[in-house]
Parts: C-alpha cells; structure tokens; sequence
C-alpha cells in the first residue's frame, strides 16, 4: 500500500471501479494494523490520518528522522569530547567510551582503532610529551592496551607528585624563617657579647680574689 497509488480508472457513472474498492479495502486493513500495534495515547494522536501513505509518512518524520537526528548528536559528542587537567584522566577515558558505546547502540558504531587514535589526540595538555611518545609509537596498540599503559602512567605521575611534595616540606622546614642562617654582622654581634660576657666575669674573679686579700685576719701573739 505505501507503493500502489490509489487507481484512478472509476467507471462513467461515477462508481468505485473494482480495483478501487480493493485498493481501499487493502488500505484500511493496513492502516488500522498500524494503528492496532499502538497503545492508546499513541493511537489518539495518529488515528486522525485516514490512509496508510499518510500514517506511514508522519511515523517516519516523527520516528525516523529523529532518531537519525540523535545519532548526530551523539557522533558529535564523541568528536567534541575535551579532556583536561582537573580530573584523572582514567575516568575521562571512561566517559569518553561510554560515548562510543551509545554510538554503537544507536546504530553507529566506532571501530577500535578510531577510539584509540582519538583518545591519544585528546590527551590533557600536561601529557603531551606522553602524546607525542605513544603517537610515534610503531607497533599500535588496542584499546586495553592502551587504557593499562595510561593507568600505568597516572599511578606513576601520582606517586611522583607525592615525592615532590615531600621534597618541598623538607626543603622548607630546612631553609624556613625559623632556621635562618646567621648574617655576618649577627656573628659579629654575638662574638662582641661573648667577649664582654667573658671580661666581665673574668673582672669580677679577679674582685672577688683581692676583696679575699684584704680580709685577711691578722695573726695575734699572746704570750703565756
């Protein structure tokens, strides 16, 4: 019915010729087997079109195109898809082949060597010596593969990171303001307060030596 054109050859008294009526009757069994496979509010919005050319036609602008429409979207996502330096990148690449796995439900499937070279070319800007490392690479890789040498990677970035960390704790509990290195003029300083500190206990021995002198009781004779 979505091909045969309603005939046109109705007879001179302006009866329905025979392959009108046949035409109609073959219309009307496939329409309402279209409309039957409906559930209620479906049925209530196309019942309205009265032959199968016209139903079939609405379902597929409604339907059809606008699947194709969401097939788009979903290409363009994983094509537009930016990585970045704020989170992990694992679970960038998670989300990234979450995408490629609603393209291929959506009838659009990516092959694995296309998801391989878009993940290495959407590589966060602080990998980009490893982007030039694995895009020279000579022997490809798959997507597993790919996925463990980046895993590998970020653990090792990580473990870098905390060393470096540790680095600059020590580095500033040794060079902090609490621990600065003495100036000259401070030893200066300190060496002149040591002298004088020296002198004047040195001084006061040598007070306390003749003061001890100079009470010396004299020795008294008594004769018996």
């Amino acid at each position: 019915m979505l091909s045969t054109p309603y005939p046109q050859d109705a007879s001179e008294n302006g009866e329905l010729s025979k392959k009108q009526k046949k035409w109609l009757d073959d219309d009307y069994v496939c329409r309402y087997t279209i409309l039957n496979a409906m559930n209620n509010s479906l049925f209530d919005i196309f019942h309205k079109y009265f032959t199968t050319v016209e139903l079939w036609c609405v379902i597929q602008n409604r339907y059809v195109n606008e699947n194709a429409g969401n097939k788009s979207f979903i290409i363009n996502k994983f094509i537009e898809y930016r990585m970045d330096d704020s989170r992990a990148v694992i679970d960038q690449i998670n989300e990234l082949n979450d995408i490629a796995t609603e393209c291929a439900d959506a009838g659009e499937p990516i092959s694995e060597t296309f998801q391989v070279s878009t993940i290495i070319g959407k590589l966060p800007p602080s990998w980009s010596d490893y982007q030039k490392y694995l895009k020279h690479k000579k022997k490809s890789l798959s997507l597993d593969d790919l996925v463990k040498h980046i895993q590998i990677e970020s653990e090792v970035r990580k473990r870098d990171e905390v060393v470096n960390q540790g680095k600059e704790v020590i580095v500033h509990n040794v060079e902090g303001p609490s621990s600065k290195k003495p100036s000259i003029s401070n030893l200066k300083q300190k060496s002149q307060s040591g002298r004088k500190t020296l002198l004047r206990i040195r001084g006061l021995k040598q007070r306390m030596t003749n003061s001890r002198k100079r009470r010396k009781v004299p020795v008294v004779c008594v004769e018996k």
